[in-house]
């Protein structure tokens, strides 16, 4: 066989595999990661209950989507926190993400406090969309002062997710509807988070 169809044999190298991942943007992984899923956990939840599709959605319906709010806040926070920390990446916006992440955590913990009723919904997921669309605005401004990537496609993508969360909280779509705009607020969202993380990860030195 010719030397140039012939293939290179290459060890794996597990202390640099271990290294880049700790490079890995792990606060934005997780928040996309927290979106696709809750697009797809808000969309299949049928609003007046029931046993949904797979049978993972809350058999209550729009009211067990409420229940789970503070759970998120709490979850997330805490994957934010730790994911800031724990990824060699700069911060998004020096001190900013860190602290994004405690008000998260802090935020769900308070939101535990609260009665969970169907009326309030559309706000609260509008309030939510309205948050994600925020945090999304300080990863454009980070990718800007860093001059990494698109930035003004992920400014794009927060201002359809914020959009998409006002629309929400005014409750347009009526009580059917708000749950696929819901899903679709985080789906939409993912993908800023997506190529936020991609840009915002440590690049590996070139040898």
């Amino acid at each position: 066989m010719p030397d140039e169809y012939e293939l290179e044999y290459k060890e794996f190298d597990v202390k640099a595999f271990c290294t880049r991942l700790w490079d890995v943007k792990w606060s934005l992984v997780a928040m996309a990661v927290f979106c696709f899923f809750m697009a797809f956990y808000v969309f299949v939840t049928p609003p007046q209950g029931g046993r949904g599709l797979f049978l993972i959605t809350p058999t209550s319906g729009a009211e067990g989507l409420l229940a789970a709010v503070p759970w998120c806040g709490i979850v997330m926070g805490l994957l934010v926190f730790f994911g800031s920390l724990a990824s060699k990446s700069p911060w998004v916006l020096g001190w900013t993400e860190p602290i994004v992440g405690i008000v998260m955590l802090l935020v769900g913990l308070w939101a535990l406090n609260f009665p969970t009723s169907v009326a309030p919904f559309a706000i609260t997921y509008g309030v939510m969309g309205i948050v994600v669309a925020l945090y999304l605005l300080l990863v454009a401004l980070d990718m800007y002062v860093r001059d990494a990537g698109q930035w003004l496609a992920v400014l794009a993508v927060a201002g359809a997710t914020w959009v998409l969360g006002f629309l929400s909280l005014l409750g347009v779509a009526g009580f059917d509807g708000q749950l696929a705009i819901a899903a679709l607020t985080f789906f939409v969202a993912a993908w800023g988070f997506v190529y936020g993380a991609l840009e915002l990860t440590k690049k590996p030195v070139e040898a």
